[in-house]
């Protein structure tokens, strides 16, 4: 696995282009969680309709700068919110991202 060097805003355009590209595909994000300011990572994909209950949330995610997914470690309560300000590192389609600056 190849390991490169990109900027938040990059991270954050792979996981938008992933999600809209990729929905199946599994993939890793690390990142600080707001709650505790400690550093989680998740095994993840996006598009997982199966465990949903119905309803709306309360708040757009796009104007808290999260993105909702669905944790694979978590299973069936697995969706939950990654934090766009604070990601650390991605890998997905056999390439690992550090995040710098």
């Amino acid at each position: 696995m190849s390991i490169v060097t990109i900027t938040l805003a990059e991270a954050v355009q792979k996981l938008y282009d992933h999600r809209h590209g990729n929905t199946g595909h599994a993939f890793s994000v690390t990142f600080i969680k707001r709650t505790s300011g400690e550093a989680r990572t998740m095994n993840a994909r996006f598009g997982v309709r199966v465990h949903l209950k119905g309803g709306t949330l309360p708040y757009l995610p796009k104007e808290h700068n999260l993105m909702g997914c669905f944790d694979l470690k978590l299973t069936p309560e697995g969706y939950r919110m990654i934090n766009l300000e604070t990601i650390t590192g991605l890998k997905m389609e056999g390439v690992e991202y550090v995040v710098k600056g």
